[in-house]
């Protein structure tokens, strides 16, 4: 007599289990220096100011044309 198994999704069959799985450790992350910290604001604080202008030259030169 055959069984039928119905699993979830995201489950393990039973032959799979942790002994046969690799052991992954994932360590906490490292603090951020502070140059980073200002490497990553400077950048957003960039992006923002370059969308600001390039969409106010659009604004002015292309989109008033029509």
């Amino acid at each position: 007599m055959s069984e039928t198994v119905t699993m979830r999704p995201g489950t393990m069959p039973p032959a799979a289990g942790a002994e046969s799985a690799p052991h992954v450790a994932i360590e906490a992350p490292e603090p951020w220096e502070k140059w980073e910290t200002q490497l990553v604001v400077w950048s957003v604080g960039i992006g923002i100011a370059g969308l600001i202008v390039l969409g106010t030259l659009i604004n002015i030169y292309i989109l008033d044309k029509y």
